[in-house]
């Protein structure tokens, strides 16, 4: 939900897909449909931003959950392709905002802007939503100014 940013929003084009496939959570033959739509939007040159709260996450509390996770007993890959490696750090670098509808103890939604590529690689590869994971876990939430229900 980025009602803050409604009053910005010019809608581009919208994407709607069909799939029909068998069900891999019941199986025995059921079929489901998925549908899906894209919505493709920017913001106007002339919207002022709303102020949210933001804070990013440091690569040193990125390298102590690693840590954690290496020391957890937890396997992790070896080595990395150099690209694996760029969107990581272009990722770490992102701020991350954070928008609530309601007052305090209300539902607080995180989001960050992401390139296609970066939001690619945090979904499909196992090694982007290990690193999902971390970049998550390291935020500090404190930054959200007593917004801890997320």
């Amino acid at each position: 939900d980025l009602s803050a940013f409604s009053d910005g929003i010019e809608l581009q084009r919208c994407e709607s897909t069909v799939e029909v496939k068998e069900s891999t959570k019941y199986g025995g033959g059921l079929t489901t449909k998925y549908l899906r739509t894209v919505h493709y939007a920017v913001l106007s040159s002339s919207f002022s931003a709303p102020h949210l709260p933001c804070t990013s996450v440091s690569l040193q509390r990125l390298a102590e959950r690693q840590t954690e996770r290496i020391d957890g007993g937890v396997a992790r890959q070896a080595s990395k392709e150099a690209g694996d490696w760029m969107l990581e750090d272009a990722i770490r670098q992102q701020n991350i905002f954070a928008h609530s509808h309601g007052g305090i103890g209300s539902k607080v939604l995180l989001f960050a802007w992401l390139s296609q590529t970066e939001f690619e690689y945090l979904r499909d590869s196992p090694s982007g939503r290990e690193f999902l994971h971390d970049w998550i876990d390291g935020l500090k939430l404190e930054d959200f100014q007593g917004s801890t229900t997320v």
